[in-house]
Parts: C-alpha cells; sequence; structure tokens
C-alpha cells in the first residue's frame, strides 16, 4: 500500500518540462469534486419566509410534522416564518466520513430573506442518488439595507441565497479508493500528442527509477 502510494505521488508531482507538474495537467479518472443536492426547509424567520400561495413549502411542513408525530392540514399552515429552500455543496475528492463543509442554501419558494434561519436536517444526494451527507445549521447571507445618499433604504447582496458554514457532515465515503486500484487512467486537461507523451515517458522513467 505505502509503495503504491509513494509512486503517486512521484509520477502527479514530477516535472515533465522545466516548469509544469504532471498534476497540473492532468486529472485522475475517478477522482474528481462531486456535487450534492438536497431539499429543506429553512425555520426561524421573521415573517419572511414562504407564503401560503407556495403550496410545496406548507406540504413539507406538514410531512415534516407528520414524521413527529403531529397531524395537521397543509391549508390550516398560516406561518411565514418558513421557507423551502435548496441546498447544494462541493463534496471533495478523498473525503471521509466526519469530514464537515459549507453547504449553499437557495430560496426555492417567494421568500424574502431566509438569512438567520434554522435550516433543519437535510439529506445531500450524490449523481447516482444515494445520500452521502446531510447538512443542517444557521443561514448567513451577508445581506440587509444600507442607507442611500437621498435618504432612503438600499438592500445590498442577496438575502435569499446563503451559506451554512460547516453545516454539511460525511456520512458516506466516496467509493473510489486508490489503494484499491490496479492502474491510474490519466485525461489531459488540454489534449496535445507531444505533452501526452513527455508525461508518459516522464512516468516511465519514475517508475523505473523507484523499481
Amino acid at each position: 500500500m505505502f509503495k503504491k502510494i509513494v509512486l503517486i505521488f512521484i509520477f502527479l508531482f514530477s516535472a515533465f518540462s522545466d516548469e509544469v507538474r504532471i498534476a497540473e495537467e492532468v486529472n485522475v479518472v475517478g477522482v474528481r469534486t462531486n456535487y450534492l443536492t438536497g431539499y429543506g426547509i429553512v425555520v426561524g424567520l421573521n415573517k419572511s419566509g414562504d407564503g401560503t400561495t407556495t403550496k410545496f413549502t406548507l406540504l413539507s411542513i406538514a410531512n415534516m410534522l407528520k414524521k413527529m408525530g403531529i397531524y395537521i392540514d397543509p391549508k390550516d399552515i398560516k406561518t411565514k416564518n418558513a421557507a423551502a429552500v435548496i441546498v447544494t455543496a462541493n463534496m471533495p475528492p478523498f473525503a471521509k466520513s466526519g469530514m464537515r463543509f459549507d453547504v449553499t442554501v437557495s430560496s426555492l419558494g417567494d421568500a424574502k430573506d431566509i438569512g438567520n434561519g434554522i435550516l433543519i436536517r437535510t439529506p445531500l444526494f450524490g449523481p447516482d442518488g444515494k445520500v452521502y451527507a446531510f447538512a443542517q445549521g444557521t443561514v448567513s447571507t451577508g445581506g440587509g439595507f444600507s442607507e442611500s445618499n437621498r435618504g432612503g433604504k438600499v438592500q445590498k447582496n442577496f438575502t435569499t441565497t446563503g451559506v451554512v458554514i460547516n453545516g454539511g457532515i460525511i456520512e458516506r465515503n466516496l467509493p473510489f479508493d486508490f489503494n484499491k486500484q490496479d492502474y491510474l487512467v490519466l485525461t489531459l486537461k488540454h489534449p496535445d500528442f507531444l505533452k501526452a507523451k513527455g508525461i508518459a515517458d516522464t512516468i516511465n522513467e519514475s517508475f523505473n527509477w523507484f523499481a
């Protein structure tokens, strides 16, 4: 295992020219950032959440309460203190269970401001439809109002999109494992025959040297 890891670092960080490292010119197939997406609810808003015409928010609240043993008709929900949101995040390569990361929260309905609201635990799905992480925490938008030169108030930044710092936590490891690979496939970021030959020659020289 140790030998394999050393070999990987040798060829990725070897220079095939005077200034360029291989790692800067290639992608390792299977090693990439993974996009995660989820649907959630932000609560605790000060009457700046979705209105009663946003039916999917009301239905989501009713379903959430139902799981807690509270049964209510969505038509009876009149609150504007909650908002339906889409949660997105980038899961870095080699991410392991327990690792935390930031998540982006974006309003899906007609909420005016989701800042300082609490994102309720939201499952985050990978491209394969599996849950890889959960997100929860306080939403920070960085938005608000500032005084204009004419005495009025001018809105700054976006108040319907925010971030939960370290709000995501990984629950499932990525399926790709360096140590279980018999071989690695490299693809050039900018395909070029001479560059490909130079990289291949450098890798072969590195492996021969190590052996």
